[in-house]
């Protein structure tokens, strides 16, 4: 699995963050379900970010403990 984080700013190009892109096979069942990434990044006002799954038939567990994305502000 994996994921790819971007910067989308009004007026400019996206901007990749990071990218966490590991064991993708054709069988899902084969794939790994986590990928860490971690770093800082200077944001602006009117930033927001996109979280993509390269894959497309992943699914996404939105419950408390299956997924945590975490912004820190310093």
């Amino acid at each position: 699995m994996g994921q790819v984080l971007r910067r989308v700013a009004l007026g400019k190009p996206d901007q990749i963050l990071f990218r966490c892109v590991q064991s993708m096979p054709p069988k899902v069942e084969k794939a790994y379900n986590s990928c860490y990434s971690g770093g800082v990044f200077q944001l602006h006002q009117g930033d927001r970010l996109s979280l993509r799954i390269p894959r497309f038939n992943a699914s996404f567990d939105i419950s408390t403990h299956g997924t945590f994305l975490g912004v820190l502000r310093l």
